[in-house]
């Protein structure tokens, strides 16, 4: 018989002992000769099992339940999540390379229009982004619960634990997007309550392609060839969910996918030709808001929790960080972020003048 983690406490009847479930496979890669009608596009094919993620035997109902009560504060969420960022982005000896991490709302236009014609804008979430100086850790890997990379006790900072537990924390539904290397090499990561199970939690991961050379289907006819089939119909319908938000209407695959791709667009294409881009997209993040508002992502609601966490992350990450070089381009909403507070306040305590009589002996009239 397998080996069961039993995490059952009294406190806790959530996380308990129970057989795996068999997910499929989550490694996909897409390559086609031509580029044909979408509903002519051949089902992505499957890497075999040893490439997919391993099941840990845990409830994955507990486990995420577990995960929300990980940290006291949302501040201290997202500086889980950006440590990691910060740790990926700030590569002492690496001549030409610029580190850079953007904090910024995910805003999408909507169908309908002002008085004045100007399309109306929703926030739904929050989106988290670096780059880095070597190769990111395959989210196949970095989504497996229980599972590590590390090697020496002194290495910190790897997307594992901590980006599971922190997005969890904050919202119901996380997008994790990673381009290693060129854009062939596309990773999608999702991290959903919806898609955790008694039977294990389920982290799925796939493969994807960005590149424009002929033959080689965009990357949203990929994605809709993947997630149309029967066998990722719970996948299928979080990126719905993310398209219903991202629309402004009803839940939609295709608007989803839409969403998704301009993102990838993005880190392919606008951020800086760098080759390792890491973005965690954080959708409906809770910040003390009541569960009702979250759900039903009232713009106006997440708006402001958005508004006010960019503004807290203003002011508190310059507090936290010592070792960030000004070259560091740190930008968060629109400001970018100088790493000055702590020497500041230095110079001011040290800066000081004593007057020393040659005359008077120094502990006269120094008494209380």
């Amino acid at each position: 018989m397998a080996d069961v983690l039993d995490l059952t406490s009294s406190d806790d009847e959530d996380i308990a002992q129970s057989s795996p479930r068999n997910y499929p496979s989550t490694a996909v890669s897409v390559k086609n000769e031509s580029q044909p009608h979408p509903s002519s596009i051949p089902a992505p094919q499957f890497n075999n099992d040893e490439d997919a993620p391993k099941l840990t035997i845990v409830n994955g109902k507990g486990f995420w339940k577990s995960w929300t009560r990980s940290f006291k504060t949302t501040i201290l969420k997202l500086l889980d999540l950006i440590d990691n960022s910060v740790d990926a982005a700030t590569i002492q000896d690496t001549p030409g390379f610029t580190g850079r991490i953007h904090i910024y709302p995910d805003v999408y236009e909507q169908s309908t229009t002002n008085r004045k014609g100007k399309k109306y804008t929703s926030t739904i979430g929050l989106c988290i982004r670096n780059n880095s100086r070597h190769t990111i850790v395959p989210l196949a890997e970095a989504l497996v619960v229980h599972n590590t990379t590390k090697v020496d006790a002194g290495e910190i900072g790897e997307n594992g634990v901590g980006l599971k537990q922190a997005c969890a924390a904050l919202s119901d539904l996380s997008f994790v997007l990673v381009k290693n290397g060129n854009d062939a090499n596309l990773n999608l990561g999702i991290v959903a309550k919806s898609l955790q199970r008694e039977e294990g939690p389920y982290l799925p991961a796939f493969q994807f392609s960005n590149e424009k050379e002929e033959g080689q289907a965009p990357l949203k006819e990929q994605m809709i060839a993947l997630f149309s089939q029967p066998k990722h119909d719970d996948v299928a319908q979080c990126i719905a969910q993310y398209g219903a938000d991202v629309s402004g209407g009803d839940p939609s695959l295709d608007a989803g996918i839409d969403g998704l791709c301009k993102r990838f667009d993005d880190i392919c294409h606008d951020f800086y030709g760098n080759d390792h881009v890491f973005e965690v997209i954080l959708n409906k993040i809770r910040h003390g808001q009541e569960e009702s508002l979250v759900k039903r992502a009232l713009d106006a609601q997440q708006k402001i929790t958005v508004n006010q966490l960019i503004k807290d992350l203003q002011r508190e990450i310059p507090c936290m960080y010592l070792h960030i070089p000004d070259s560091f381009e740190f930008i968060v909403g629109k400001q970018r972020l100088m790493f000055k507070y702590w020497q500041e306040r230095l110079v001011e305590f040290s800066t000081f003048n004593i007057t020393v009589g040659s005359t008077i002996p120094w502990k006269q009239n120094f008494e209380v």
